[in-house]
């Protein structure tokens, strides 16, 4: 009889274990390379992040993004880049050095 009950509950919980895992599909998550020639993520890099976060798109949930700082050496912003390039993202940003 307790063998009976053992089947029964194994039984019943991978039955339900895999709809349980077919009711939620992970999410999937974008990658997103932002390039900036300061040294840290500045005020429009803060708006940007919020922008997005506003559309629905959140750091550590759906979305990572993949910072790249040029730390005010211009000639670094090259190799940085072909980085970002190399990782196959889905999106990268920039940010243009003469407003800075």
């Amino acid at each position: 009889m307790r063998r009976i009950g053992l089947a029964v509950v194994l039984t019943l919980g991978l039955i339900f274990s895999e709809s349980v895992a077919e009711a939620q599909p992970a999410a999937k998550v974008y990658s997103v390379g932002y390039l900036t020639p300061g040294e840290r993520l500045s005020p429009r890099g803060e708006a940007f992040r919020e922008s997005l976060r506003g559309r629905g798109w959140v750091e550590g949930q759906n979305l990572v993004i993949v910072y790249r700082f040029g730390g005010e050496q211009y000639e670094r912003l090259r190799a940085l880049a072909a980085d970002l390039v190399n990782l196959s993202l889905a999106q990268s940003w920039t940010k243009n050095g003469s407003s800075y």
